[in-house]
């Protein structure tokens, strides 16, 4: 029940794989995933912004209506501008 592993061979190391000849190599791949990544930080970014604002704005709106007053919107959609900036700098502000 011995089996001899001095028998197998360590597989070649490729810049391509052979069933993916004529693909981007390796850091090629790399740099398209980064520039994925930060495409989808962008759209994070924005709808961090535009749900901050838009909650917010509900919100104050919300408000302006039952206390029949005019100025709870734009302290609302204020508000919620600041508060998603506040959000963004604390989550990404360290990977720029």
């Amino acid at each position: 029940m011995n089996r001899d592993t001095s028998a197998r061979s360590e597989p070649e190391s490729f810049d391509v794989a052979p069933d993916r000849i004529g693909e981007p190599l390796a850091g090629e791949r790399l740099k398209s995933a980064q520039r994925s990544t930060s495409k989808d930080q962008g759209l994070t970014i924005l709808s961090y912004l535009l749900a901050g604002i838009g909650l917010y704005g509900g919100l104050g709106w919300l408000a302006d209506r039952a206390f029949h007053t005019s100025f709870l919107i734009a302290v609302g959609l204020i508000l919620g501008a600041v508060i998603s900036m506040y959000i963004i700098i604390k989550r990404y502000g360290s990977v720029a």
